[in-house]
């Protein structure tokens, strides 16, 4: 929410400012926050291993199932989703997870992409687009903003007063993008 200054305060929860002996939790209870982002990052090393990605799977039907339970608006992966940028059964299972559980679930979700899901020297090469393009972040997420190469995007959303922008660049990060980024910044200065 916003302060009497209209500043937003964000809380980043991580419990472990207090001993852990004898915690059952480490999340705030509900209604001691106004809403929640459920944030995952760097599963690349899961979708290698053998049965590595029943750990992502676990992970996702947990998000699925407690979503609405903890007052979620957002679900975040901030990067490094496959190990290898240009192996499809990598994308493909990730893609499929996707599917089966963030989107049955109707969970709006963004993400950005991480070093090892694009071809930092030449773009061509990457195929994320192919299973996440950016019909399929539209179609998922009412926050989708725009996009300006398909790897860099903007998604708003407005929640209990606060108006947040969420940004994420693609990789390499180019003059081009940064500028887009620096007018989208320009057209929503709220």
């Amino acid at each position: 929410a916003l302060d009497q200054d209209g500043k937003a305060r964000i809380l980043i929860w991580r419990g472990l400012n207090k001993a852990i002996e004898g915690r059952s939790s480490y999340a705030p209870g509900l209604g001691q926050y106004d809403f929640n982002i459920m944030w995952s990052t760097d599963t690349q090393g899961y979708t290698v291993k053998t049965n590595g990605m029943q750990h992502v799977r676990k992970q996702f039907e947990w998000i699925a199932d407690n979503f609405d339970a903890m007052n979620s608006k957002l679900f975040l992966h901030t990067g490094d989703m496959v190990e290898n940028y240009d192996i499809a059964s990598q994308w493909e299972a990730m893609s499929g997870l996707y599917r089966d559980t963030i989107e049955k679930a109707k969970i709006p979700y963004a993400f950005t992409v991480g070093n090892h899901d694009v071809n930092r020297y030449d773009a061509s090469k990457n195929i994320f687009q192919n299973y996440f393009p950016v019909s399929r972040l539209r179609q998922n997420n009412p926050y989708f903003g725009e996009s300006y190469d398909d790897m860099t995007y903007y998604y708003l959303m407005e929640e209990s007063g606060a108006k947040l922008m969420f940004v994420g660049l693609g990789i390499p990060i180019t003059q081009g993008a940064v500028d887009w980024v620096n007018s989208a910044l320009a057209r929503h200065p709220d």
